[in-house]
């Protein structure tokens, strides 16, 4: 059920206005999440000066957001907690789309349950126009000093990356494992020379899956790195992230989808099966 609009309470926009008038009010805020501080604890963290940092405590006091212990230490109240907690994320979503761009539109939004705040670090490859295979170098050069290699495609990968893939599998130097669409299968049939080295791929062991279902995005794990991508542009353009929360996250997507998906076998490359055959495996 959607709630009817309201206007803002005019408190609320006070204490909106108030924090966002102010970086050293956030950073002294975000300073105290971590526990009770001295002055000089929170002068040096902050590196905000003693007059500017008494003023701002005292207002925060005044506020019912911190307070004093025994010890004489600032430290939030259950309130200053929830609103410091909340600051950070609305602060962090800010810094994330201004960081992502438009590439923040690649997000799986119906599968995103973490905040966006935890993309605020990542790093957008998306093509040029001297470099129109940047994220596919980018994840190439990783894939080769990796370990471990998995992906959740909605549709067919370049060439480039899945022989690169395929070829570190074949020299053990990869363990791989790919969740991908009926839809990108027959793309490989369609192709003899794929449809082949996805053939043997499959015959040395490697782990793939079809989901029958749609698929939103493009999800790639390489050891502690996640990419996730976009094809609806020219060349695959990907979000790179090494954020904890993000991986955790990225590694459950992928989880749901295999979990879900029927293991493809080597005869389903053959031209002669098809998605529907695939399906009656099920």
């Amino acid at each position: 059920m959607v709630e009817p609009e309201r206007e803002i309470s005019a408190d609320a926009m006070a204490n909106i206005a108030y924090l966002a008038r102010s970086q050293n009010r956030i950073e002294i805020l975000e300073t105290l999440t971590t526990g009770s501080h001295t002055s000089r604890d929170v002068e040096e963290q902050t590196g905000t000066s003693r007059s500017t940092l008494e003023r701002i405590t005292t207002e925060l006091e005044e506020r019912g957001w911190a307070e004093r212990n025994n010890n004489g230490e600032y430290v939030l109240t259950e309130t200053g907690e929830r609103i410091a907690e909340e600051t950070s994320r609305y602060v962090g979503a800010m810094e994330a789309i201004e960081t992502l761009g438009e590439a923040v539109n690649w997000l799986p939004n119906d599968e995103l349950t973490i905040d966006l705040r935890y993309f605020r670090d990542a790093v957008v490859w998306k093509p040029e126009p001297n470099d129109v295979a940047a994220a596919d170098t980018r994840i190439i050069d990783l894939s080769r000093d990796g370990d471990r290699f998995a992906c959740l495609s909605n549709t067919a990968g370049t060439v480039g990356l899945e022989t690169e893939m395929i070829e570190q599998f074949g020299k053990d130097q990869l363990d791989v494992e790919n969740v991908v669409t009926p839809e990108e299968l027959d793309i490989y049939r369609q192709d003899p020379e794929r449809a082949a080295r996805w053939k043997s791929y499959l015959e040395a062991g490697a782990n793939v899956y079809c989901y029958h279902g749609q698929i939103p995005c493009v999800l790639i794990l390489i050891d502690e790195t996640v990419f996730i991508g976009d094809r609806r542009l020219e060349t695959l353009g990907v979000i790179e992230s090494s954020n904890d929360a993000v991986r955790s996250w990225a590694e459950g997507v992928l989880a749901n989808y295999r979990d879900n998906a029927e293991r493809v076998e080597p005869t389903d490359l053959s031209r002669e099966s098809s998605s529907v055959d695939l399906d009656h495996h099920r």
